[in-house]
Parts: structure tokens; C-alpha cells; sequence
């Protein structure tokens, strides 16, 4: 492979979610890399891979390319700058994956690679596979005192306020915690988790976008033909309302 290879990262919204988009020339073996990281997702519309800006750890992905293409991730760091700073007695801490991951034991750690074969045969999507078993590593490595069977309901709850709330991450790592913790113990424990007991996140519903009055006088004078603004005035009239 050719060391002028480079991997552009920066930010980007996509479909309502923060996320890390990797673009670079096309390259079957970067492919195959970049797949096998965590939450590593091709976009259509995008024509690039990316990842879910909540489990993206930029120094894993330096370190698994770093041999054989160049990364720039400046972009990042442009917006790090921009966002204002903490006030006095608020800053954000981060948790350390490698550290949270190393306290799983032998026995979870294959309880979690048996349901990973499971979810491979059952032919799950390859990125809902990665960040479940992603979830689960970060869940039980938070309770590495306690054997999976032990977890209840109050656990998965505690876990939100002490960790998701604590680190300020998303309602998209709540839910995917969740999500898998569920599918977790109906294949390994045979019991259901009460999700209703469960605290997850609100789902967000943005206002509909509307025109405004104005805009809808301009967009009206503009129509010349008799015919197509009384067509538009008639679509208009049953199926919109006015902003106010």
C-alpha cells in the first residue's frame, strides 16, 4: 500500500446523530480495516465511512492506521477550539475504555464472545453487532464486581446516573445500552429485563418547519400560470398551516 494514503476525519451530523466521518480514496485494504473497528458504518448518501460519535476513540484509530496511511484529524481539533469552554466547576470528565474493558473477567468476556458468535449467525448487521458487543464490554466492565446474573433492573438504572448521565454521553448510548442488555439476557439467561422499569431517554420530535407568511406571499406572486397557483393555492389550503 502506498504511504501517501490519507484518512480525512471531521465531524458531521447525519441523520439526526453526531458522527466521525473517515473519508479517503477508495482502498480494498483500508476497507477491510476500517471494518473492523467499532461502530465503523457505511453512508450512502455520504459515500463515506463513519462512526457514532459517542463510541468513536480517535486514538484506537490512529494506532490501527497509522502503519499504513496518514490521518488527519485536524478537523476535530478545529472543533474542540470552537466549542466555549467549561464554567468553573463543570468540567466534563471522560472514562477510560481500555481501563473499563480490562476489568472484565474470563467468564464474561466469553458469555460476551458466545453472544457475539450468536448474533453472527443469526445474521444481525455487522455495526448493530459491534456496538452491542461494544455496550456490553463498557456495562460489565462498570460492574466488574458482579456476575452477569446477578444485574438486575435497579443495576441498569444506577448505571445511567453513575456513568451515561455522569460522562455526559448521548441518548443514542442509553438506548444502545440498553437494546443489548436486553437481547443479552433473553439469549444467555432466559429471563426478560422490565424495560419499562428501565430509564431510556425521550425521543426527541422536532417541530415541523413551515413557511412563513411572507415567504408564502413571494412564493404565490411568483407562479405566472392561472392554472398551477390555483393548484398550489388548493394543496396549500388543505393539507398546511400558516407559521405565526
Amino acid at each position: 500500500m502506498s504511504p501517501a494514503q490519507k484518512i480525512r476525519l471531521y465531524p458531521f451530523c447525519h441523520r439526526q446523530q453526531d458522527v466521525v466521518v473517515a473519508s479517503f480514496e477508495y482502498d480494498a485494504s483500508l476497507v477491510n480495516m476500517i471494518k473492523q473497528l467499532p461502530g465503523a458504518c457505511w453512508s450512502r448518501t455520504l459515500k463515506s465511512w463513519f462512526f457514532p460519535k459517542n463510541i468513536f476513540d480517535l486514538h484506537r484509530f490512529f494506532e490501527a492506521f497509522k502503519e499504513v496511511a496518514y490521518t488527519d484529524y485536524s478537523a476535530l481539533n478545529q472543533e474542540k477550539r470552537m466549542k466555549p469552554g467549561p464554567t468553573p466547576g463543570t468540567v466534563k470528565t471522560r472514562y477510560n475504555l481500555k481501563n473499563i474493558k480490562a476489568q472484565l473477567s474470563p467468564n464474561v468476556k466469553a458469555q460476551v464472545q458466545s453472544f457475539k458468535k450468536w448474533m453472527e449467525q443469526k445474521r444481525y448487521a455487522e455495526n448493530s453487532i459491534k456496538i452491542y458487543i461494544h455496550q456490553l464490554e463498557i456495562f460489565f466492565g462498570f460492574y466488574a464486581s458482579k456476575s452477569p446474573e446477578m444485574i438486575s433492573n435497579e443495576d441498569i438504572t444506577r448505571f445511567n446516573t453513575k456513568f451515561i448521565m455522569k460522562y455526559g454521553l448521548s441518548a443514542t448510548f442509553q438506548n444502545q445500552t440498553v437494546s443489548a442488555l436486553k437481547l443479552f439476557y433473553e439469549k444467555n439467561y432466559k429471563r426478560l429485563l422490565n424495560i419499562q422499569e428501565i430509564e431510556r431517554p425521550l425521543k426527541a420530535k422536532p417541530l415541523p418547519k413551515v413557511f412563513s407568511k411572507s415567504d408564502l406571499e413571494k412564493f404565490f406572486h411568483a407562479i405566472t400560470n392561472p392554472k398551477h397557483k390555483m393548484a398550489m393555492m388548493l394543496i396549500y389550503s388543505c393539507g398546511y398551516g400558516e407559521a405565526n
